[in-house]
């Protein structure tokens, strides 16, 4: 009798430790930002004129919806507008993404759907523009190199998957801070009938290919958001 009453009573937090989410709460919506060092993109260009290391940004919407104790779903949406320097040139770089993410959060004491560790899946998809200028192989009167300036063009699809590892952190029950290490593999193709004219024009989009491939390879990712409901 006495232990069917201590179970009677002890049901309901029972009942409730079951339940998806932090305290039955299952969405949070967050802003994100990526921090991107250029570091690989530098390192596979080395030369005559070594590029400068830089940081670059990039701003991440994030909706997470949890559907069971250890697993995820959330949905992003991503623009960044950085000015990069490119082998033989410089340029501004729009990009864009909307993203689709598996989140699975391993089985540990410590850890519950959307508190602590979690490894994530992330496929994208998404364009990219530019507008910069860029050193021709042509020479003016004097024997300098002739600086062409490339107006803003789309010439660039983006899709690709990436992964991460990071941590949720809730605060004061509604508050999320997050950090990760996440990397993106990107597969670019080109728009050809948005492509412009002109050997500069196409130059320009080859550099911008291999700097959105080399620079977004891996990323740190600080966000902050909220748990609604």
């Amino acid at each position: 009798m006495k232990k069917a009453l201590i179970c009677f009573l002890l049901f309901p937090f029972l009942l409730k430790a079951q339940v998806p989410g932090y305290e039955g709460k299952r969405f949070i919506v967050s802003y994100n930002l990526d921090v991107l060092p250029n570091l690989a993109y530098v390192y596979l260009n080395l030369g005559d004129n070594p590029l400068p290391v830089q940081v670059l940004f990039n701003n991440h919407i994030n909706a997470e919806y949890v559907l069971g104790r250890r697993f995820s779903l959330a949905v992003d949406a991503s623009y960044s507008r950085n000015k990069t320097f490119l082998t033989d040139g410089n340029a501004t770089v729009n990009t864009g993404t909307y993203g689709l993410n598996c989140i699975f959060y391993p089985d540990h004491d410590n850890t519950l759907a959307p508190v602590g560790n979690y490894f994530k899946i992330r496929i994208f998809t998404g364009s990219a523009t530019a507008s910069g200028n860029i050193v021709s192989n042509t020479f003016d009167d004097n024997g300098y190199p002739v600086t062409l300036t490339v107006p803003e063009q789309t010439n660039l699809s983006i899709q690709g998957f990436g992964i991460g590892f990071g941590n949720n952190m809730i605060l004061h029950n509604h508050i999320v801070l997050t950090a990760s290490v996440d990397l993106d593999y990107n597969v670019l193709t080109f728009n050809a009938n948005k492509i412009q004219q002109g050997a500069s024009y196409q130059e320009l989009t080859y550099d911008v290919q291999n700097h959105i491939l080399d620079s977004y390879l891996f990323y740190f990712k600080l966000g902050i958001g909220g748990l609604l409901f």
